[in-house]
């Protein structure tokens, strides 16, 4: 994500996402017994893919604010005032921790303590069934890395002269991008096995497409501007070629396919799919929504500010491709303790 508050400012449409999901996740909650276990003296919440901006305290603070609500109204008071709760924010390293931390509106301990834990969500970040609550908002769609053949000019794979990967691309692309997809979910699933205790929650939500075959780009107009400069010499043409967007929606099959692999760890507690409720705005905001997103990965890639800065204004007047999107919530419940 694009440091500072750039995030915050644009990405009202995960805000609403997690929004709409608060009820399901509410009675997922109330249902739960280890939650209100009198016996736990400390909860640990933990949010994995949290970015820096206010949306990760509002789910943080509405998970903890929740649980503190539960216990008073079905425990003793001494039971539920004894109780503390650790809330654990979780990014990969290049994450701003210190915007993050700046946006906590109150002090340690009131309504919880919090920290950080940098890496990736696709690899194991907490001891054996130390987490009683993990969550995830819009950010499984993040592959952790893209295949190494779809940027390589002697593969069949080699997806050139686009930033995505959608039906147009070479078979043995779209292929590959579906196996790192496959082995990354199934990856988060495993090792949130383990980190968990029994009982404990697991609640994602996260992009999915609808349909078995991939869809066209969501920003069109930021390649168009990429191309443009490309014809005017100012970047190159592999540029291009040698760089994809780290993304991938999976489907609801390939999803289940993921789910599958971990039925004896965990139990589907409830799953539904929605339409993502995305406000009026103006294109320039659905830009600079996908600036806060995508510039940390392109200004890497392309090793220069001054012309990604370039590619992003010039996108400022491209027709925007629209289409609807679409999200599963997904809460799962930990079984058993499984010895790996």
């Amino acid at each position: 994500m694009e440091r500072g508050t750039g995030y915050t400012h644009h990405s009202t449409v995960q805000a609403q996402g997690f929004k709409d999901g608060e009820a399901k996740i509410k009675q997922a909650m109330a249902r739960n017994a280890l939650l209100v276990d009198p016996s736990l003296e400390v909860i640990r919440v933990a949010d994995l893919g949290c970015s820096h901006g206010s949306n990760a305290i509002h789910a943080v603070d509405f998970v903890a604010r929740e649980i503190i609500e539960l216990r008073d109204l079905k425990l003793s008071s001494s039971s539920s005032s004894s109780l503390e709760i650790q809330a654990i924010f979780s990014d990969i390293t290049a994450n701003d921790f210190n915007t993050l931390f700046s946006l906590v509106p109150h002090l340690q301990g009131k309504p919880y303590f919090f920290s950080g834990v940098p890496g990736s969500f696709y690899l194991r970040l907490f001891p054996r069934s130390s987490i009683h609550f993990a969550m995830t908002t819009f950010a499984l769609h993040s592959l952790s890395k893209i295949p190494e053949e779809i940027t390589n000019k002697e593969s069949p794979a080699w997806n050139k002269g686009t930033m995505y990967i959608d039906r147009s691309s070479p078979q043995a692309a779209i292929e590959a991008v579906v196996r790192q997809a496959k082995e990354d979910l199934q990856n988060f699933l495993q090792c949130r096995a383990q980190e968990l205790v029994t009982g404990g929650l697991l609640v994602s939500k996260f992009l999915i497409r609808t349909t078995r075959d991939l869809e066209g780009p969501l920003h069109n107009g930021f390649q168009e501007a990429w191309k443009d400069l490309i014809q005017e010499g100012i970047i190159s043409q592999e540029s291009l070629d040698t760089f994809n967007f780290p993304v991938y929606f999976r489907s609801c099959h390939e999803v289940q396919d993921a789910l599958d692999s971990v039925k004896e760890e965990f139990k589907v507690i409830h799953r539904e799919v929605s339409k993502v409720q995305i406000p009026p705005r103006q294109p320039s905001d659905s830009m600079r929504a996908f600036k806060a997103i995508s510039k940390p990965f392109i200004e890497q890639h392309v090793g220069d500010e001054k012309i990604v800065e370039l590619m992003y204004s010039r996108s400022l007047s491209k027709e925007l491709r629209s289409r609807d999107l679409f999200s599963m919530l997904l809460v799962l419940e930990k079984k058993e303790f499984i010895v790996i």
